[in-house]
């Protein structure tokens, strides 16, 4: 990376910083109107902190080749807080922190999302494309959806069902389910199916080992308990049984977690661990024209080429590795391969 991109990186990080107390301050300041914080929002805003720090590192927030184009830096900036709010909400609801203002943790993570885009903006649209572009990557679009399988739908759904009540006959003895509950039912079943479509979790798809073949359902499993510790901050539905809700996404996770196993197996025994739909995307990005090899220089009379391969492999491509050239030399007949065949 430039140096100069390395210190626009550095600066972004340190701006960054700043923006998340100003905007912490700034709607504590409107909501209380004073900037002396007590003990529990004080605690918040480290929480504050240390989710920005670790979200931004996993989402790739300061690294700049991520920005390839406007749309995309928008995405990671509100992304990153998005998954900020999600971790702060999870946190109040998780632990019984109901006392904390919703307009104050909603209020920052907007002011601070944004400030940044904001600021972004006048350093794109002001010289930072050109910058930018110089190391920002081709990236691979995937074809979403193309392998989804309606059995694997259909027998996730009846996992998570038969979670949520498995949990509710935990905690009240009996199947049937309060007219409130059976909301939060409905309520789960929409945040089940979305968020298994932003993740993919519905895909046949074939993966290398089965960490990559889970992955999904964890992703989907995070997203599920993190929106609903959102809609339950927000809308203050404290009275719902946590651990019914956040039981049935646990419960969940792991019979997904058992099943993927066996069928991932199954399909590792069919022999259809191949990742084929990498490579498929791979070759609709990469065009490669077809190169034409000029005609040989011509044959000795003892039928080898005029010019061989030989020299220039010794004195020019292998020669920093000797070692190499000889194993070569040893296993192929050098002098019998025309220069002009060895073109890549």
């Amino acid at each position: 990376m430039p140096r100069e991109l390395k210190t626009v990186r550095n600066v972004y990080f340190l701006l960054d910083l700043l923006l998340v107390g100003i905007s912490f301050f700034l709607v504590y300041f409107l909501k209380r109107n004073t900037l002396q914080l007590t003990l529990p929002y004080f605690r918040l805003l480290l929480s504050f902190y240390l989710l920005w720090f670790f979200l931004s590192l996993l989402t790739h927030k300061f690294s700049l080749k991520n920005y390839d184009s406007f749309l995309n830096s928008a995405f990671i900036i509100i992304k990153t807080n998005i998954f900020i709010l999600y971790g702060l909400s999870l946190m109040v609801v998780i632990f019984g922190m109901p006392g904390f203002s919703r307009l104050h943790i909603f209020g920052s993570v907007f002011f601070l999302t944004a400030s940044e885009v904001v600021l972004f903006s006048l350093y794109y649209f002001s010289g930072g494309m050109q910058q930018i572009s110089r190391i920002s990557s081709t990236k691979i679009k995937k074809a979403f959806y193309k392998n989804f399988s309606l059995p694997l739908l259909i027998v996730d759904f009846l996992f998570l069902t038969f979670s949520f009540f498995l949990l509710n006959y935990y905690k009240r003895a009996t199947l049937l389910i309060t007219p409130e509950y059976e909301k939060i039912l409905y309520l789960i079943f929409a945040l089940w199916l979305l968020t298994g479509l932003l993740t993919r979790k519905f895909d046949n798809r074939r993966h290398r080992n089965f960490y990559y073949a889970f992955a999904p359902y964890a992703k989907s499993a995070v997203l599920m308990a993190a929106t609903m510790a959102v809609l339950v901050f927000a809308l203050r539905m404290f009275f719902y049984s946590r651990l019914q809700i956040f039981g049935t996404f646990l419960f969940l996770l792991m019979i997904e977690a058992i099943f993927q196993f066996f069928y991932f197996r199954l399909k590792l025994k069919n022999g259809n661990s191949a990742d084929i739909e990498t490579i498929a995307e791979v070759q609709k990005v990469i065009k490669q024209e077809l190169l034409e090899i000029p005609p040989k220089n011509g044959l000795t009379s003892d039928n080898r080429p005029i010019i061989p391969v030989q020299d220039k492999l010794q004195n020019q491509f292998l020669k920093a590795y000797p070692k190499v050239f000889r194993f070569i030399r040893e296993n192929i007949d050098l002098s019998r391969v025309d220069i002009y065949e060895t073109l890549v």
